[in-house]
């Protein structure tokens, strides 16, 4: 059976366990009972990587005050940096690989089945995906001053490289094999309410400013090894950048478009640099 075609692994509960359901049916195979809590799944070659939560929900008790309660959750709700596990699991056969704890901001885990990486807060860390020891740990890493509920840092595994945004207004690549700089450059509010974008496609790595009417809706195109910015282009519509309120979710990508959530679902024709707005659907 290809696990990768034909399965599912859900946590279907909060504080529950990681579920191997048949893709077909939706009939549970098996259940990994370790790793109750799992915040984060991740499935490469066989293998469960795992961001395992074994403290109460932070927002268990969380109830609202009032009908907007935006500016509660941006103040009140942080990201708790509290220690949680990381796991490695045969899908297979529920087989514990390793185990280690650790503090991972939200949504940074990332893996290719031979190195695990994720944010701690402050630096970049780099596992070995067969064992869990430590590869490195970077140089302090910018960040956004709150990393609320609602946002997390980027981390994405591209060749090479460990591409990183903070949201402090620059992005950054770091070499995969020793942790060191590579570059760094300009990175735009790209998200409202979520993650912001940090794009690789067609062999470049791509952000634009899409949050606020006062934002051009520029894409960048970098390359990966250098930095250099290899392409730029802004929106080819009158409306193009027309802003009401951004979907409050990141942006997706294929090799050949990019698709923001400035006001619905724009697709973004990276070679013929037209933007074909679908503003009616989210």
């Amino acid at each position: 059976m290809n696990l990768a075609e034909e399965l599912l692994f859900v946590a279907s509960e909060l504080e529950g366990p990681v579920t191997c359901l048949d893709g077909a049916t939706g009939n549970v195979i098996r259940e990994y009972p370790e790793t109750k809590g799992t915040e984060e799944i991740l499935h490469v070659d066989g293998v469960l990587y795992l961001l395992v939560n074994p403290n109460k929900w932070a927002l268990k008790d969380y109830a609202p005050k009032q009908q907007q309660d935006q500016g509660r959750v941006a103040n009140e709700y942080e990201w708790d940096k509290a220690p949680r596990y990381l796991m490695a699991v045969d899908a297979n056969t529920g087989k514990l690989l390793w185990k280690k704890e650790a503090v991972c901001a939200p949504i940074t885990l990332g893996t290719d089945g031979k190195v695990v990486a994720y944010f701690n807060g402050e630096q970049v860390v780099c596992l070995n995906a067969a064992s869990g020891s430590e590869n490195w740990k970077s140089a302090p890493q910018g960040k956004r001053k709150l990393i609320e509920y609602n946002f997390g840092p980027r981390v994405l595994l591209y060749k090479d490289l460990i591409l990183y945004a903070g949201g402090d207004g620059i992005e950054r690549a770091l070499d995969l094999k020793t942790g060191e700089q590579k570059w760094q450059g300009s990175h735009e509010k790209s998200g409202y309410r979520s993650p912001e974008d940090l794009i690789v496609a067609n062999g470049l790595v791509w952000n634009a400013g899409t949050t606020q009417g006062g934002q051009t809706g520029e894409f960048t195109g970098r390359n990966p090894d250098t930095g250099e910015v290899v392409k730029k282009f802004a929106p080819d519509v009158p409306a193009g950048t027309y802003w009401f309120h951004h979907r409050c979710y990141l942006a997706k990508a294929t090799e050949k478009y990019i698709m923001p959530s400035r006001t619905g679902i724009e697709y973004v024709d990276l070679d013929k640099e037209h933007w074909d707005l679908n503003h009616w659907v989210r």
